[in-house]
């Protein structure tokens, strides 16, 4: 993923879907982005169902170095919790 050129289209089509949270009985869903100065851009996605042992979290983190002409290098990091049986 480069910030070069298709920056501004990559956050509008996020921006675009449905990234609020959404609340039902049964179960949890909550998306968020967030992106400052298009340096530090960070995806949580959190999903949840009513028994509390099943939880789902998915975190994505992906920071860009300082100087925006040398775009080559980023730094990626994922979590992943599987469900708890």
């Amino acid at each position: 993923m480069t910030l070069r050129g298709g920056s501004e289209k990559i956050l509008v089509s996020f921006m675009s879907e449905s990234v609020w949270p959404m609340f039902s009985s049964r179960s949890l869903i909550v998306s968020g982005l967030i992106c400052r100065s298009l340096i530090h851009l960070e995806f949580i996605f959190v999903y949840g169902v009513r028994e509390c042992s099943n939880f789902i979290l998915f975190h994505v983190a992906v920071q860009f170095p300082q100087h925006h002409l040398l775009n080559r290098l980023y730094f990626l990091h994922c979590i992943f919790l599987p469900p708890l049986s």
